[in-house]
């Protein structure tokens, strides 16, 4: 349902709450992933020029995704000379010696 639907089925009182979450910006939908508005290496750029940012954004990622242990942003070149940064993710799985024995 979108804000039109909240009006024509006289649900006023949801209008603040779609329109909120309407305003959240994703790039997974119902249709599955989309491409857009994010741009990885800028988003990378920004963050290898911003040290405080870049240390809260890893932080933030291993909190949230046990599997990564670091990351690092990769700089390279386009054959036009053109700078591009891409973020490198290190994920680690620490295993226990005895996790596949029989016993």
């Amino acid at each position: 349902m979108d804000v039109g639907g909240v009006y024509q089925l006289g649900l006023v009182e949801l209008r603040d709450v779609l329109e909120f979450f309407a305003s959240i910006y994703s790039n997974v939908r119902y249709e599955g992933r989309l491409e857009g508005k994010m741009d990885l290496s800028s988003i990378s750029e920004f963050l290898s020029k911003n040290e405080d940012v870049f240390t809260f954004v890893k932080k933030f990622i291993a909190e949230c995704d046990a599997g990564v242990s670091g990351i690092f942003l990769h700089q390279s070149e386009t054959p036009e000379k053109v700078k591009e940064f891409t973020p490198m993710f290190i994920h680690t799985a620490v295993l226990e010696a005895n996790s596949f024995s029989d016993s």
